[in-house]
């Protein structure tokens, strides 16, 4: 099963390195992506065209997987799936801490990347207007109310997503966290489990 993890803002693929290292010994393939540059300096929309080629580079065309998004990039993941991926061949999107309502540390330079994330912006009005999409997939989103990153933290919450609160003190540490890796294990194993029951039937 293919897992693609999706970083955010002045990250890389290492940050996901523990729960990379779970979805290993689970008999995943994973794929972490850096995404540059991670700095806020690009746009959400020329980092999802990065994803693109990242994905068509190494992911077989004929292979299904899917995909987790953390923080920013659980909003680039949102553009990629609406605009430019192959939603048959998605099983799943999950989004931790994502700003999908936009956060007020947005306001705090004048970068295109922040632009994106800032409430009311034109990117996260094409991200809403389109997300119907998406719906299908019943995305999972997790969030934690003690988030100082996305503010305010509920603005994490996803209209058409299953929304679950995670009682983790800190942004960063949602990918340290047991009890939203559990979650995330048992959202994508009953995603998977819906897909094969569908090929058979279908």
């Amino acid at each position: 099963m293919n897992i693609i993890l999706v970083h955010g803002i002045f990250d890389t693929g290492r940050v996901f390195w523990l729960m990379k290292r779970r979805f290993l010994r689970l008999g995943h393939k994973v794929f972490t992506p850096n995404l540059r540059p991670a700095t806020g300096s690009a746009s959400l929309v020329d980092l999802a065209g990065k994803l693109e080629s990242y994905i068509e580079k190494n992911v077989p065309i004929d292979e299904d997987f899917h995909v987790l998004g953390f923080s920013m990039g659980g909003l680039i993941s949102r553009h990629y799936l609406q605009e430019m991926a192959d939603l048959k061949r998605i099983l799943s999107f999950t989004i931790l801490s994502a700003p999908n309502n936009g956060s007020k540390l947005a306001w705090s330079l004048p970068l295109k990347g922040l632009k994106d994330m800032r409430k009311g912006s034109k990117f996260l009005k094409n991200l809403e207007q389109k997300e119907s999409c998406l719906s299908p997939l019943e995305p999972l989103s997790i969030w934690t109310p003690f988030d100082a990153i996305i503010l305010p933290p509920s603005s994490s919450v996803w209209r058409i997503a299953r929304n679950e609160k995670a009682w983790v003190p800190a942004h960063p540490l949602m990918l340290i966290s047991k009890k939203v890796f559990n979650k995330v294990e048992e959202y994508i194993q009953s995603r998977s489990n819906k897909n094969k029951s569908h090929s058979r039937n279908s």
